[in-house]
């Protein structure tokens, strides 16, 4: 967090000892030098006590410590002493959800939006909470709130990946391509709306989409894993068990890779080489015995033998 905006809040017109040794805490806090910057947060507080500034800059150098439960004391107090600074209960939204209290860093959240409702930084704040809750619909509307005040691709991507959790793959590849327009340099953009094209049944688009982002970043394990799997919907079985091999040998612990290569050997008729994958697709998840066995049934009615 940048913390200039504080050390104009410092209450007195002049330099001051208060003063200076809030704008001292802020250096150090920025130099990382934390126990420098607590040195003069604790005597600017000895100085201010009734200044809600020193109590802010004190909660960052002590989260940042790992010192929540100081840092939301510091943060009680200077909400005692400043009710109506958003600031103050944002940060205390973030240490709050540092401690899992998903519930009170909302309530928080809430309140800091209500003091100033043009904060877009607030509304992707409350997106991510809403979304910790199970909220896609509160989710998708901060997002959107977020992206009328500050529009920028990774928001846009982050409510396309909102949109495709919830099933709405148009409006998910939508808000992907604004993304990719304003930032066409980010692999994982077409990567997700290739996985959208995928659940439109675009096989080719989403493949396209796959070439793009393992071109941009070829150690996008993912891509390949999701390639495969489109190329095999498509039937193209030698291309899913070469993107699928290529997701295995840099993830050989990924169960469902076994699974798709060994559908697409058992459609070239390679029946061993599919059983031996379908073997380590069973090591790996053995709960899983009876979907395994359904599918082998399917793929070979498909094939149009029972061997």
């Amino acid at each position: 967090m940048s913390v200039t905006i504080l050390a104009v809040s410092a209450q007195a017109q002049a330099p001051n000892p208060l003063e200076n040794h809030l704008r001292g805490c802020i250096a150090k806090y920025e130099q990382e030098d934390l126990e420098g910057a607590l040195a003069d947060c604790n005597r600017a507080i000895e100085l201010g006590p009734t200044s809600y500034s020193p109590y802010l800059m004190r909660s960052l150098v002590l989260s940042l410590r790992g010192d929540v439960d100081r840092a939301l004391a510091d943060l009680d107090k200077g909400i005692q002493l400043a009710p109506g600074e958003a600031v103050l209960y944002k940060m205390r939204s973030i240490n709050r959800f540092k401690k899992n209290d998903l519930d009170g860093a909302l309530a928080d959240i809430d309140r800091a939006i209500e003091l100033e409702p043009g904060d877009a930084a607030s509304h992707l704040g409350r997106a991510v909470l809403r979304r910790k809750k199970g909220d896609a619909e509160g989710q998708i509307a901060d997002l959107t709130k977020a992206i009328e005040l500050q529009p920028s691709a990774s928001t846009y991507a982050e409510r396309g990946g909102a949109r495709f959790n919830k099933g709405d793959f148009d409006g998910a590849i939508r808000d992907l391509s604004f993304a990719i327009e304003k930032s066409p340099g980010e692999a994982g953009y077409y990567a997700l709306r290739a996985r959208a094209k995928h659940m439109k049944s675009d096989w080719d688009g989403s493949i396209a989409d796959h070439d793009v982002a393992i071109r941009l970043d070829p150690k996008l394990v993912n891509a390949y894993y999701n390639r495969g799997v489109t190329h095999l919907a498509n039937r193209n079985t030698e291309a899913a068990v070469e993107d699928l091999g290529r997701a295995i040998e840099s993830n050989p612990g990924l169960a469902d890779s076994y699974l798709q290569r060994g559908s697409a050997l058992l459609l070239q008729g390679k029946y061993a080489e599919a059983q031996a994958d379908f073997d380590r697709f069973l090591k790996l998840a053995p709960d899983r015995k009876a979907f395994l066995e359904a599918r082998i049934e399917q793929l070979k009615k498909e094939r149009g033998t029972k061997k």
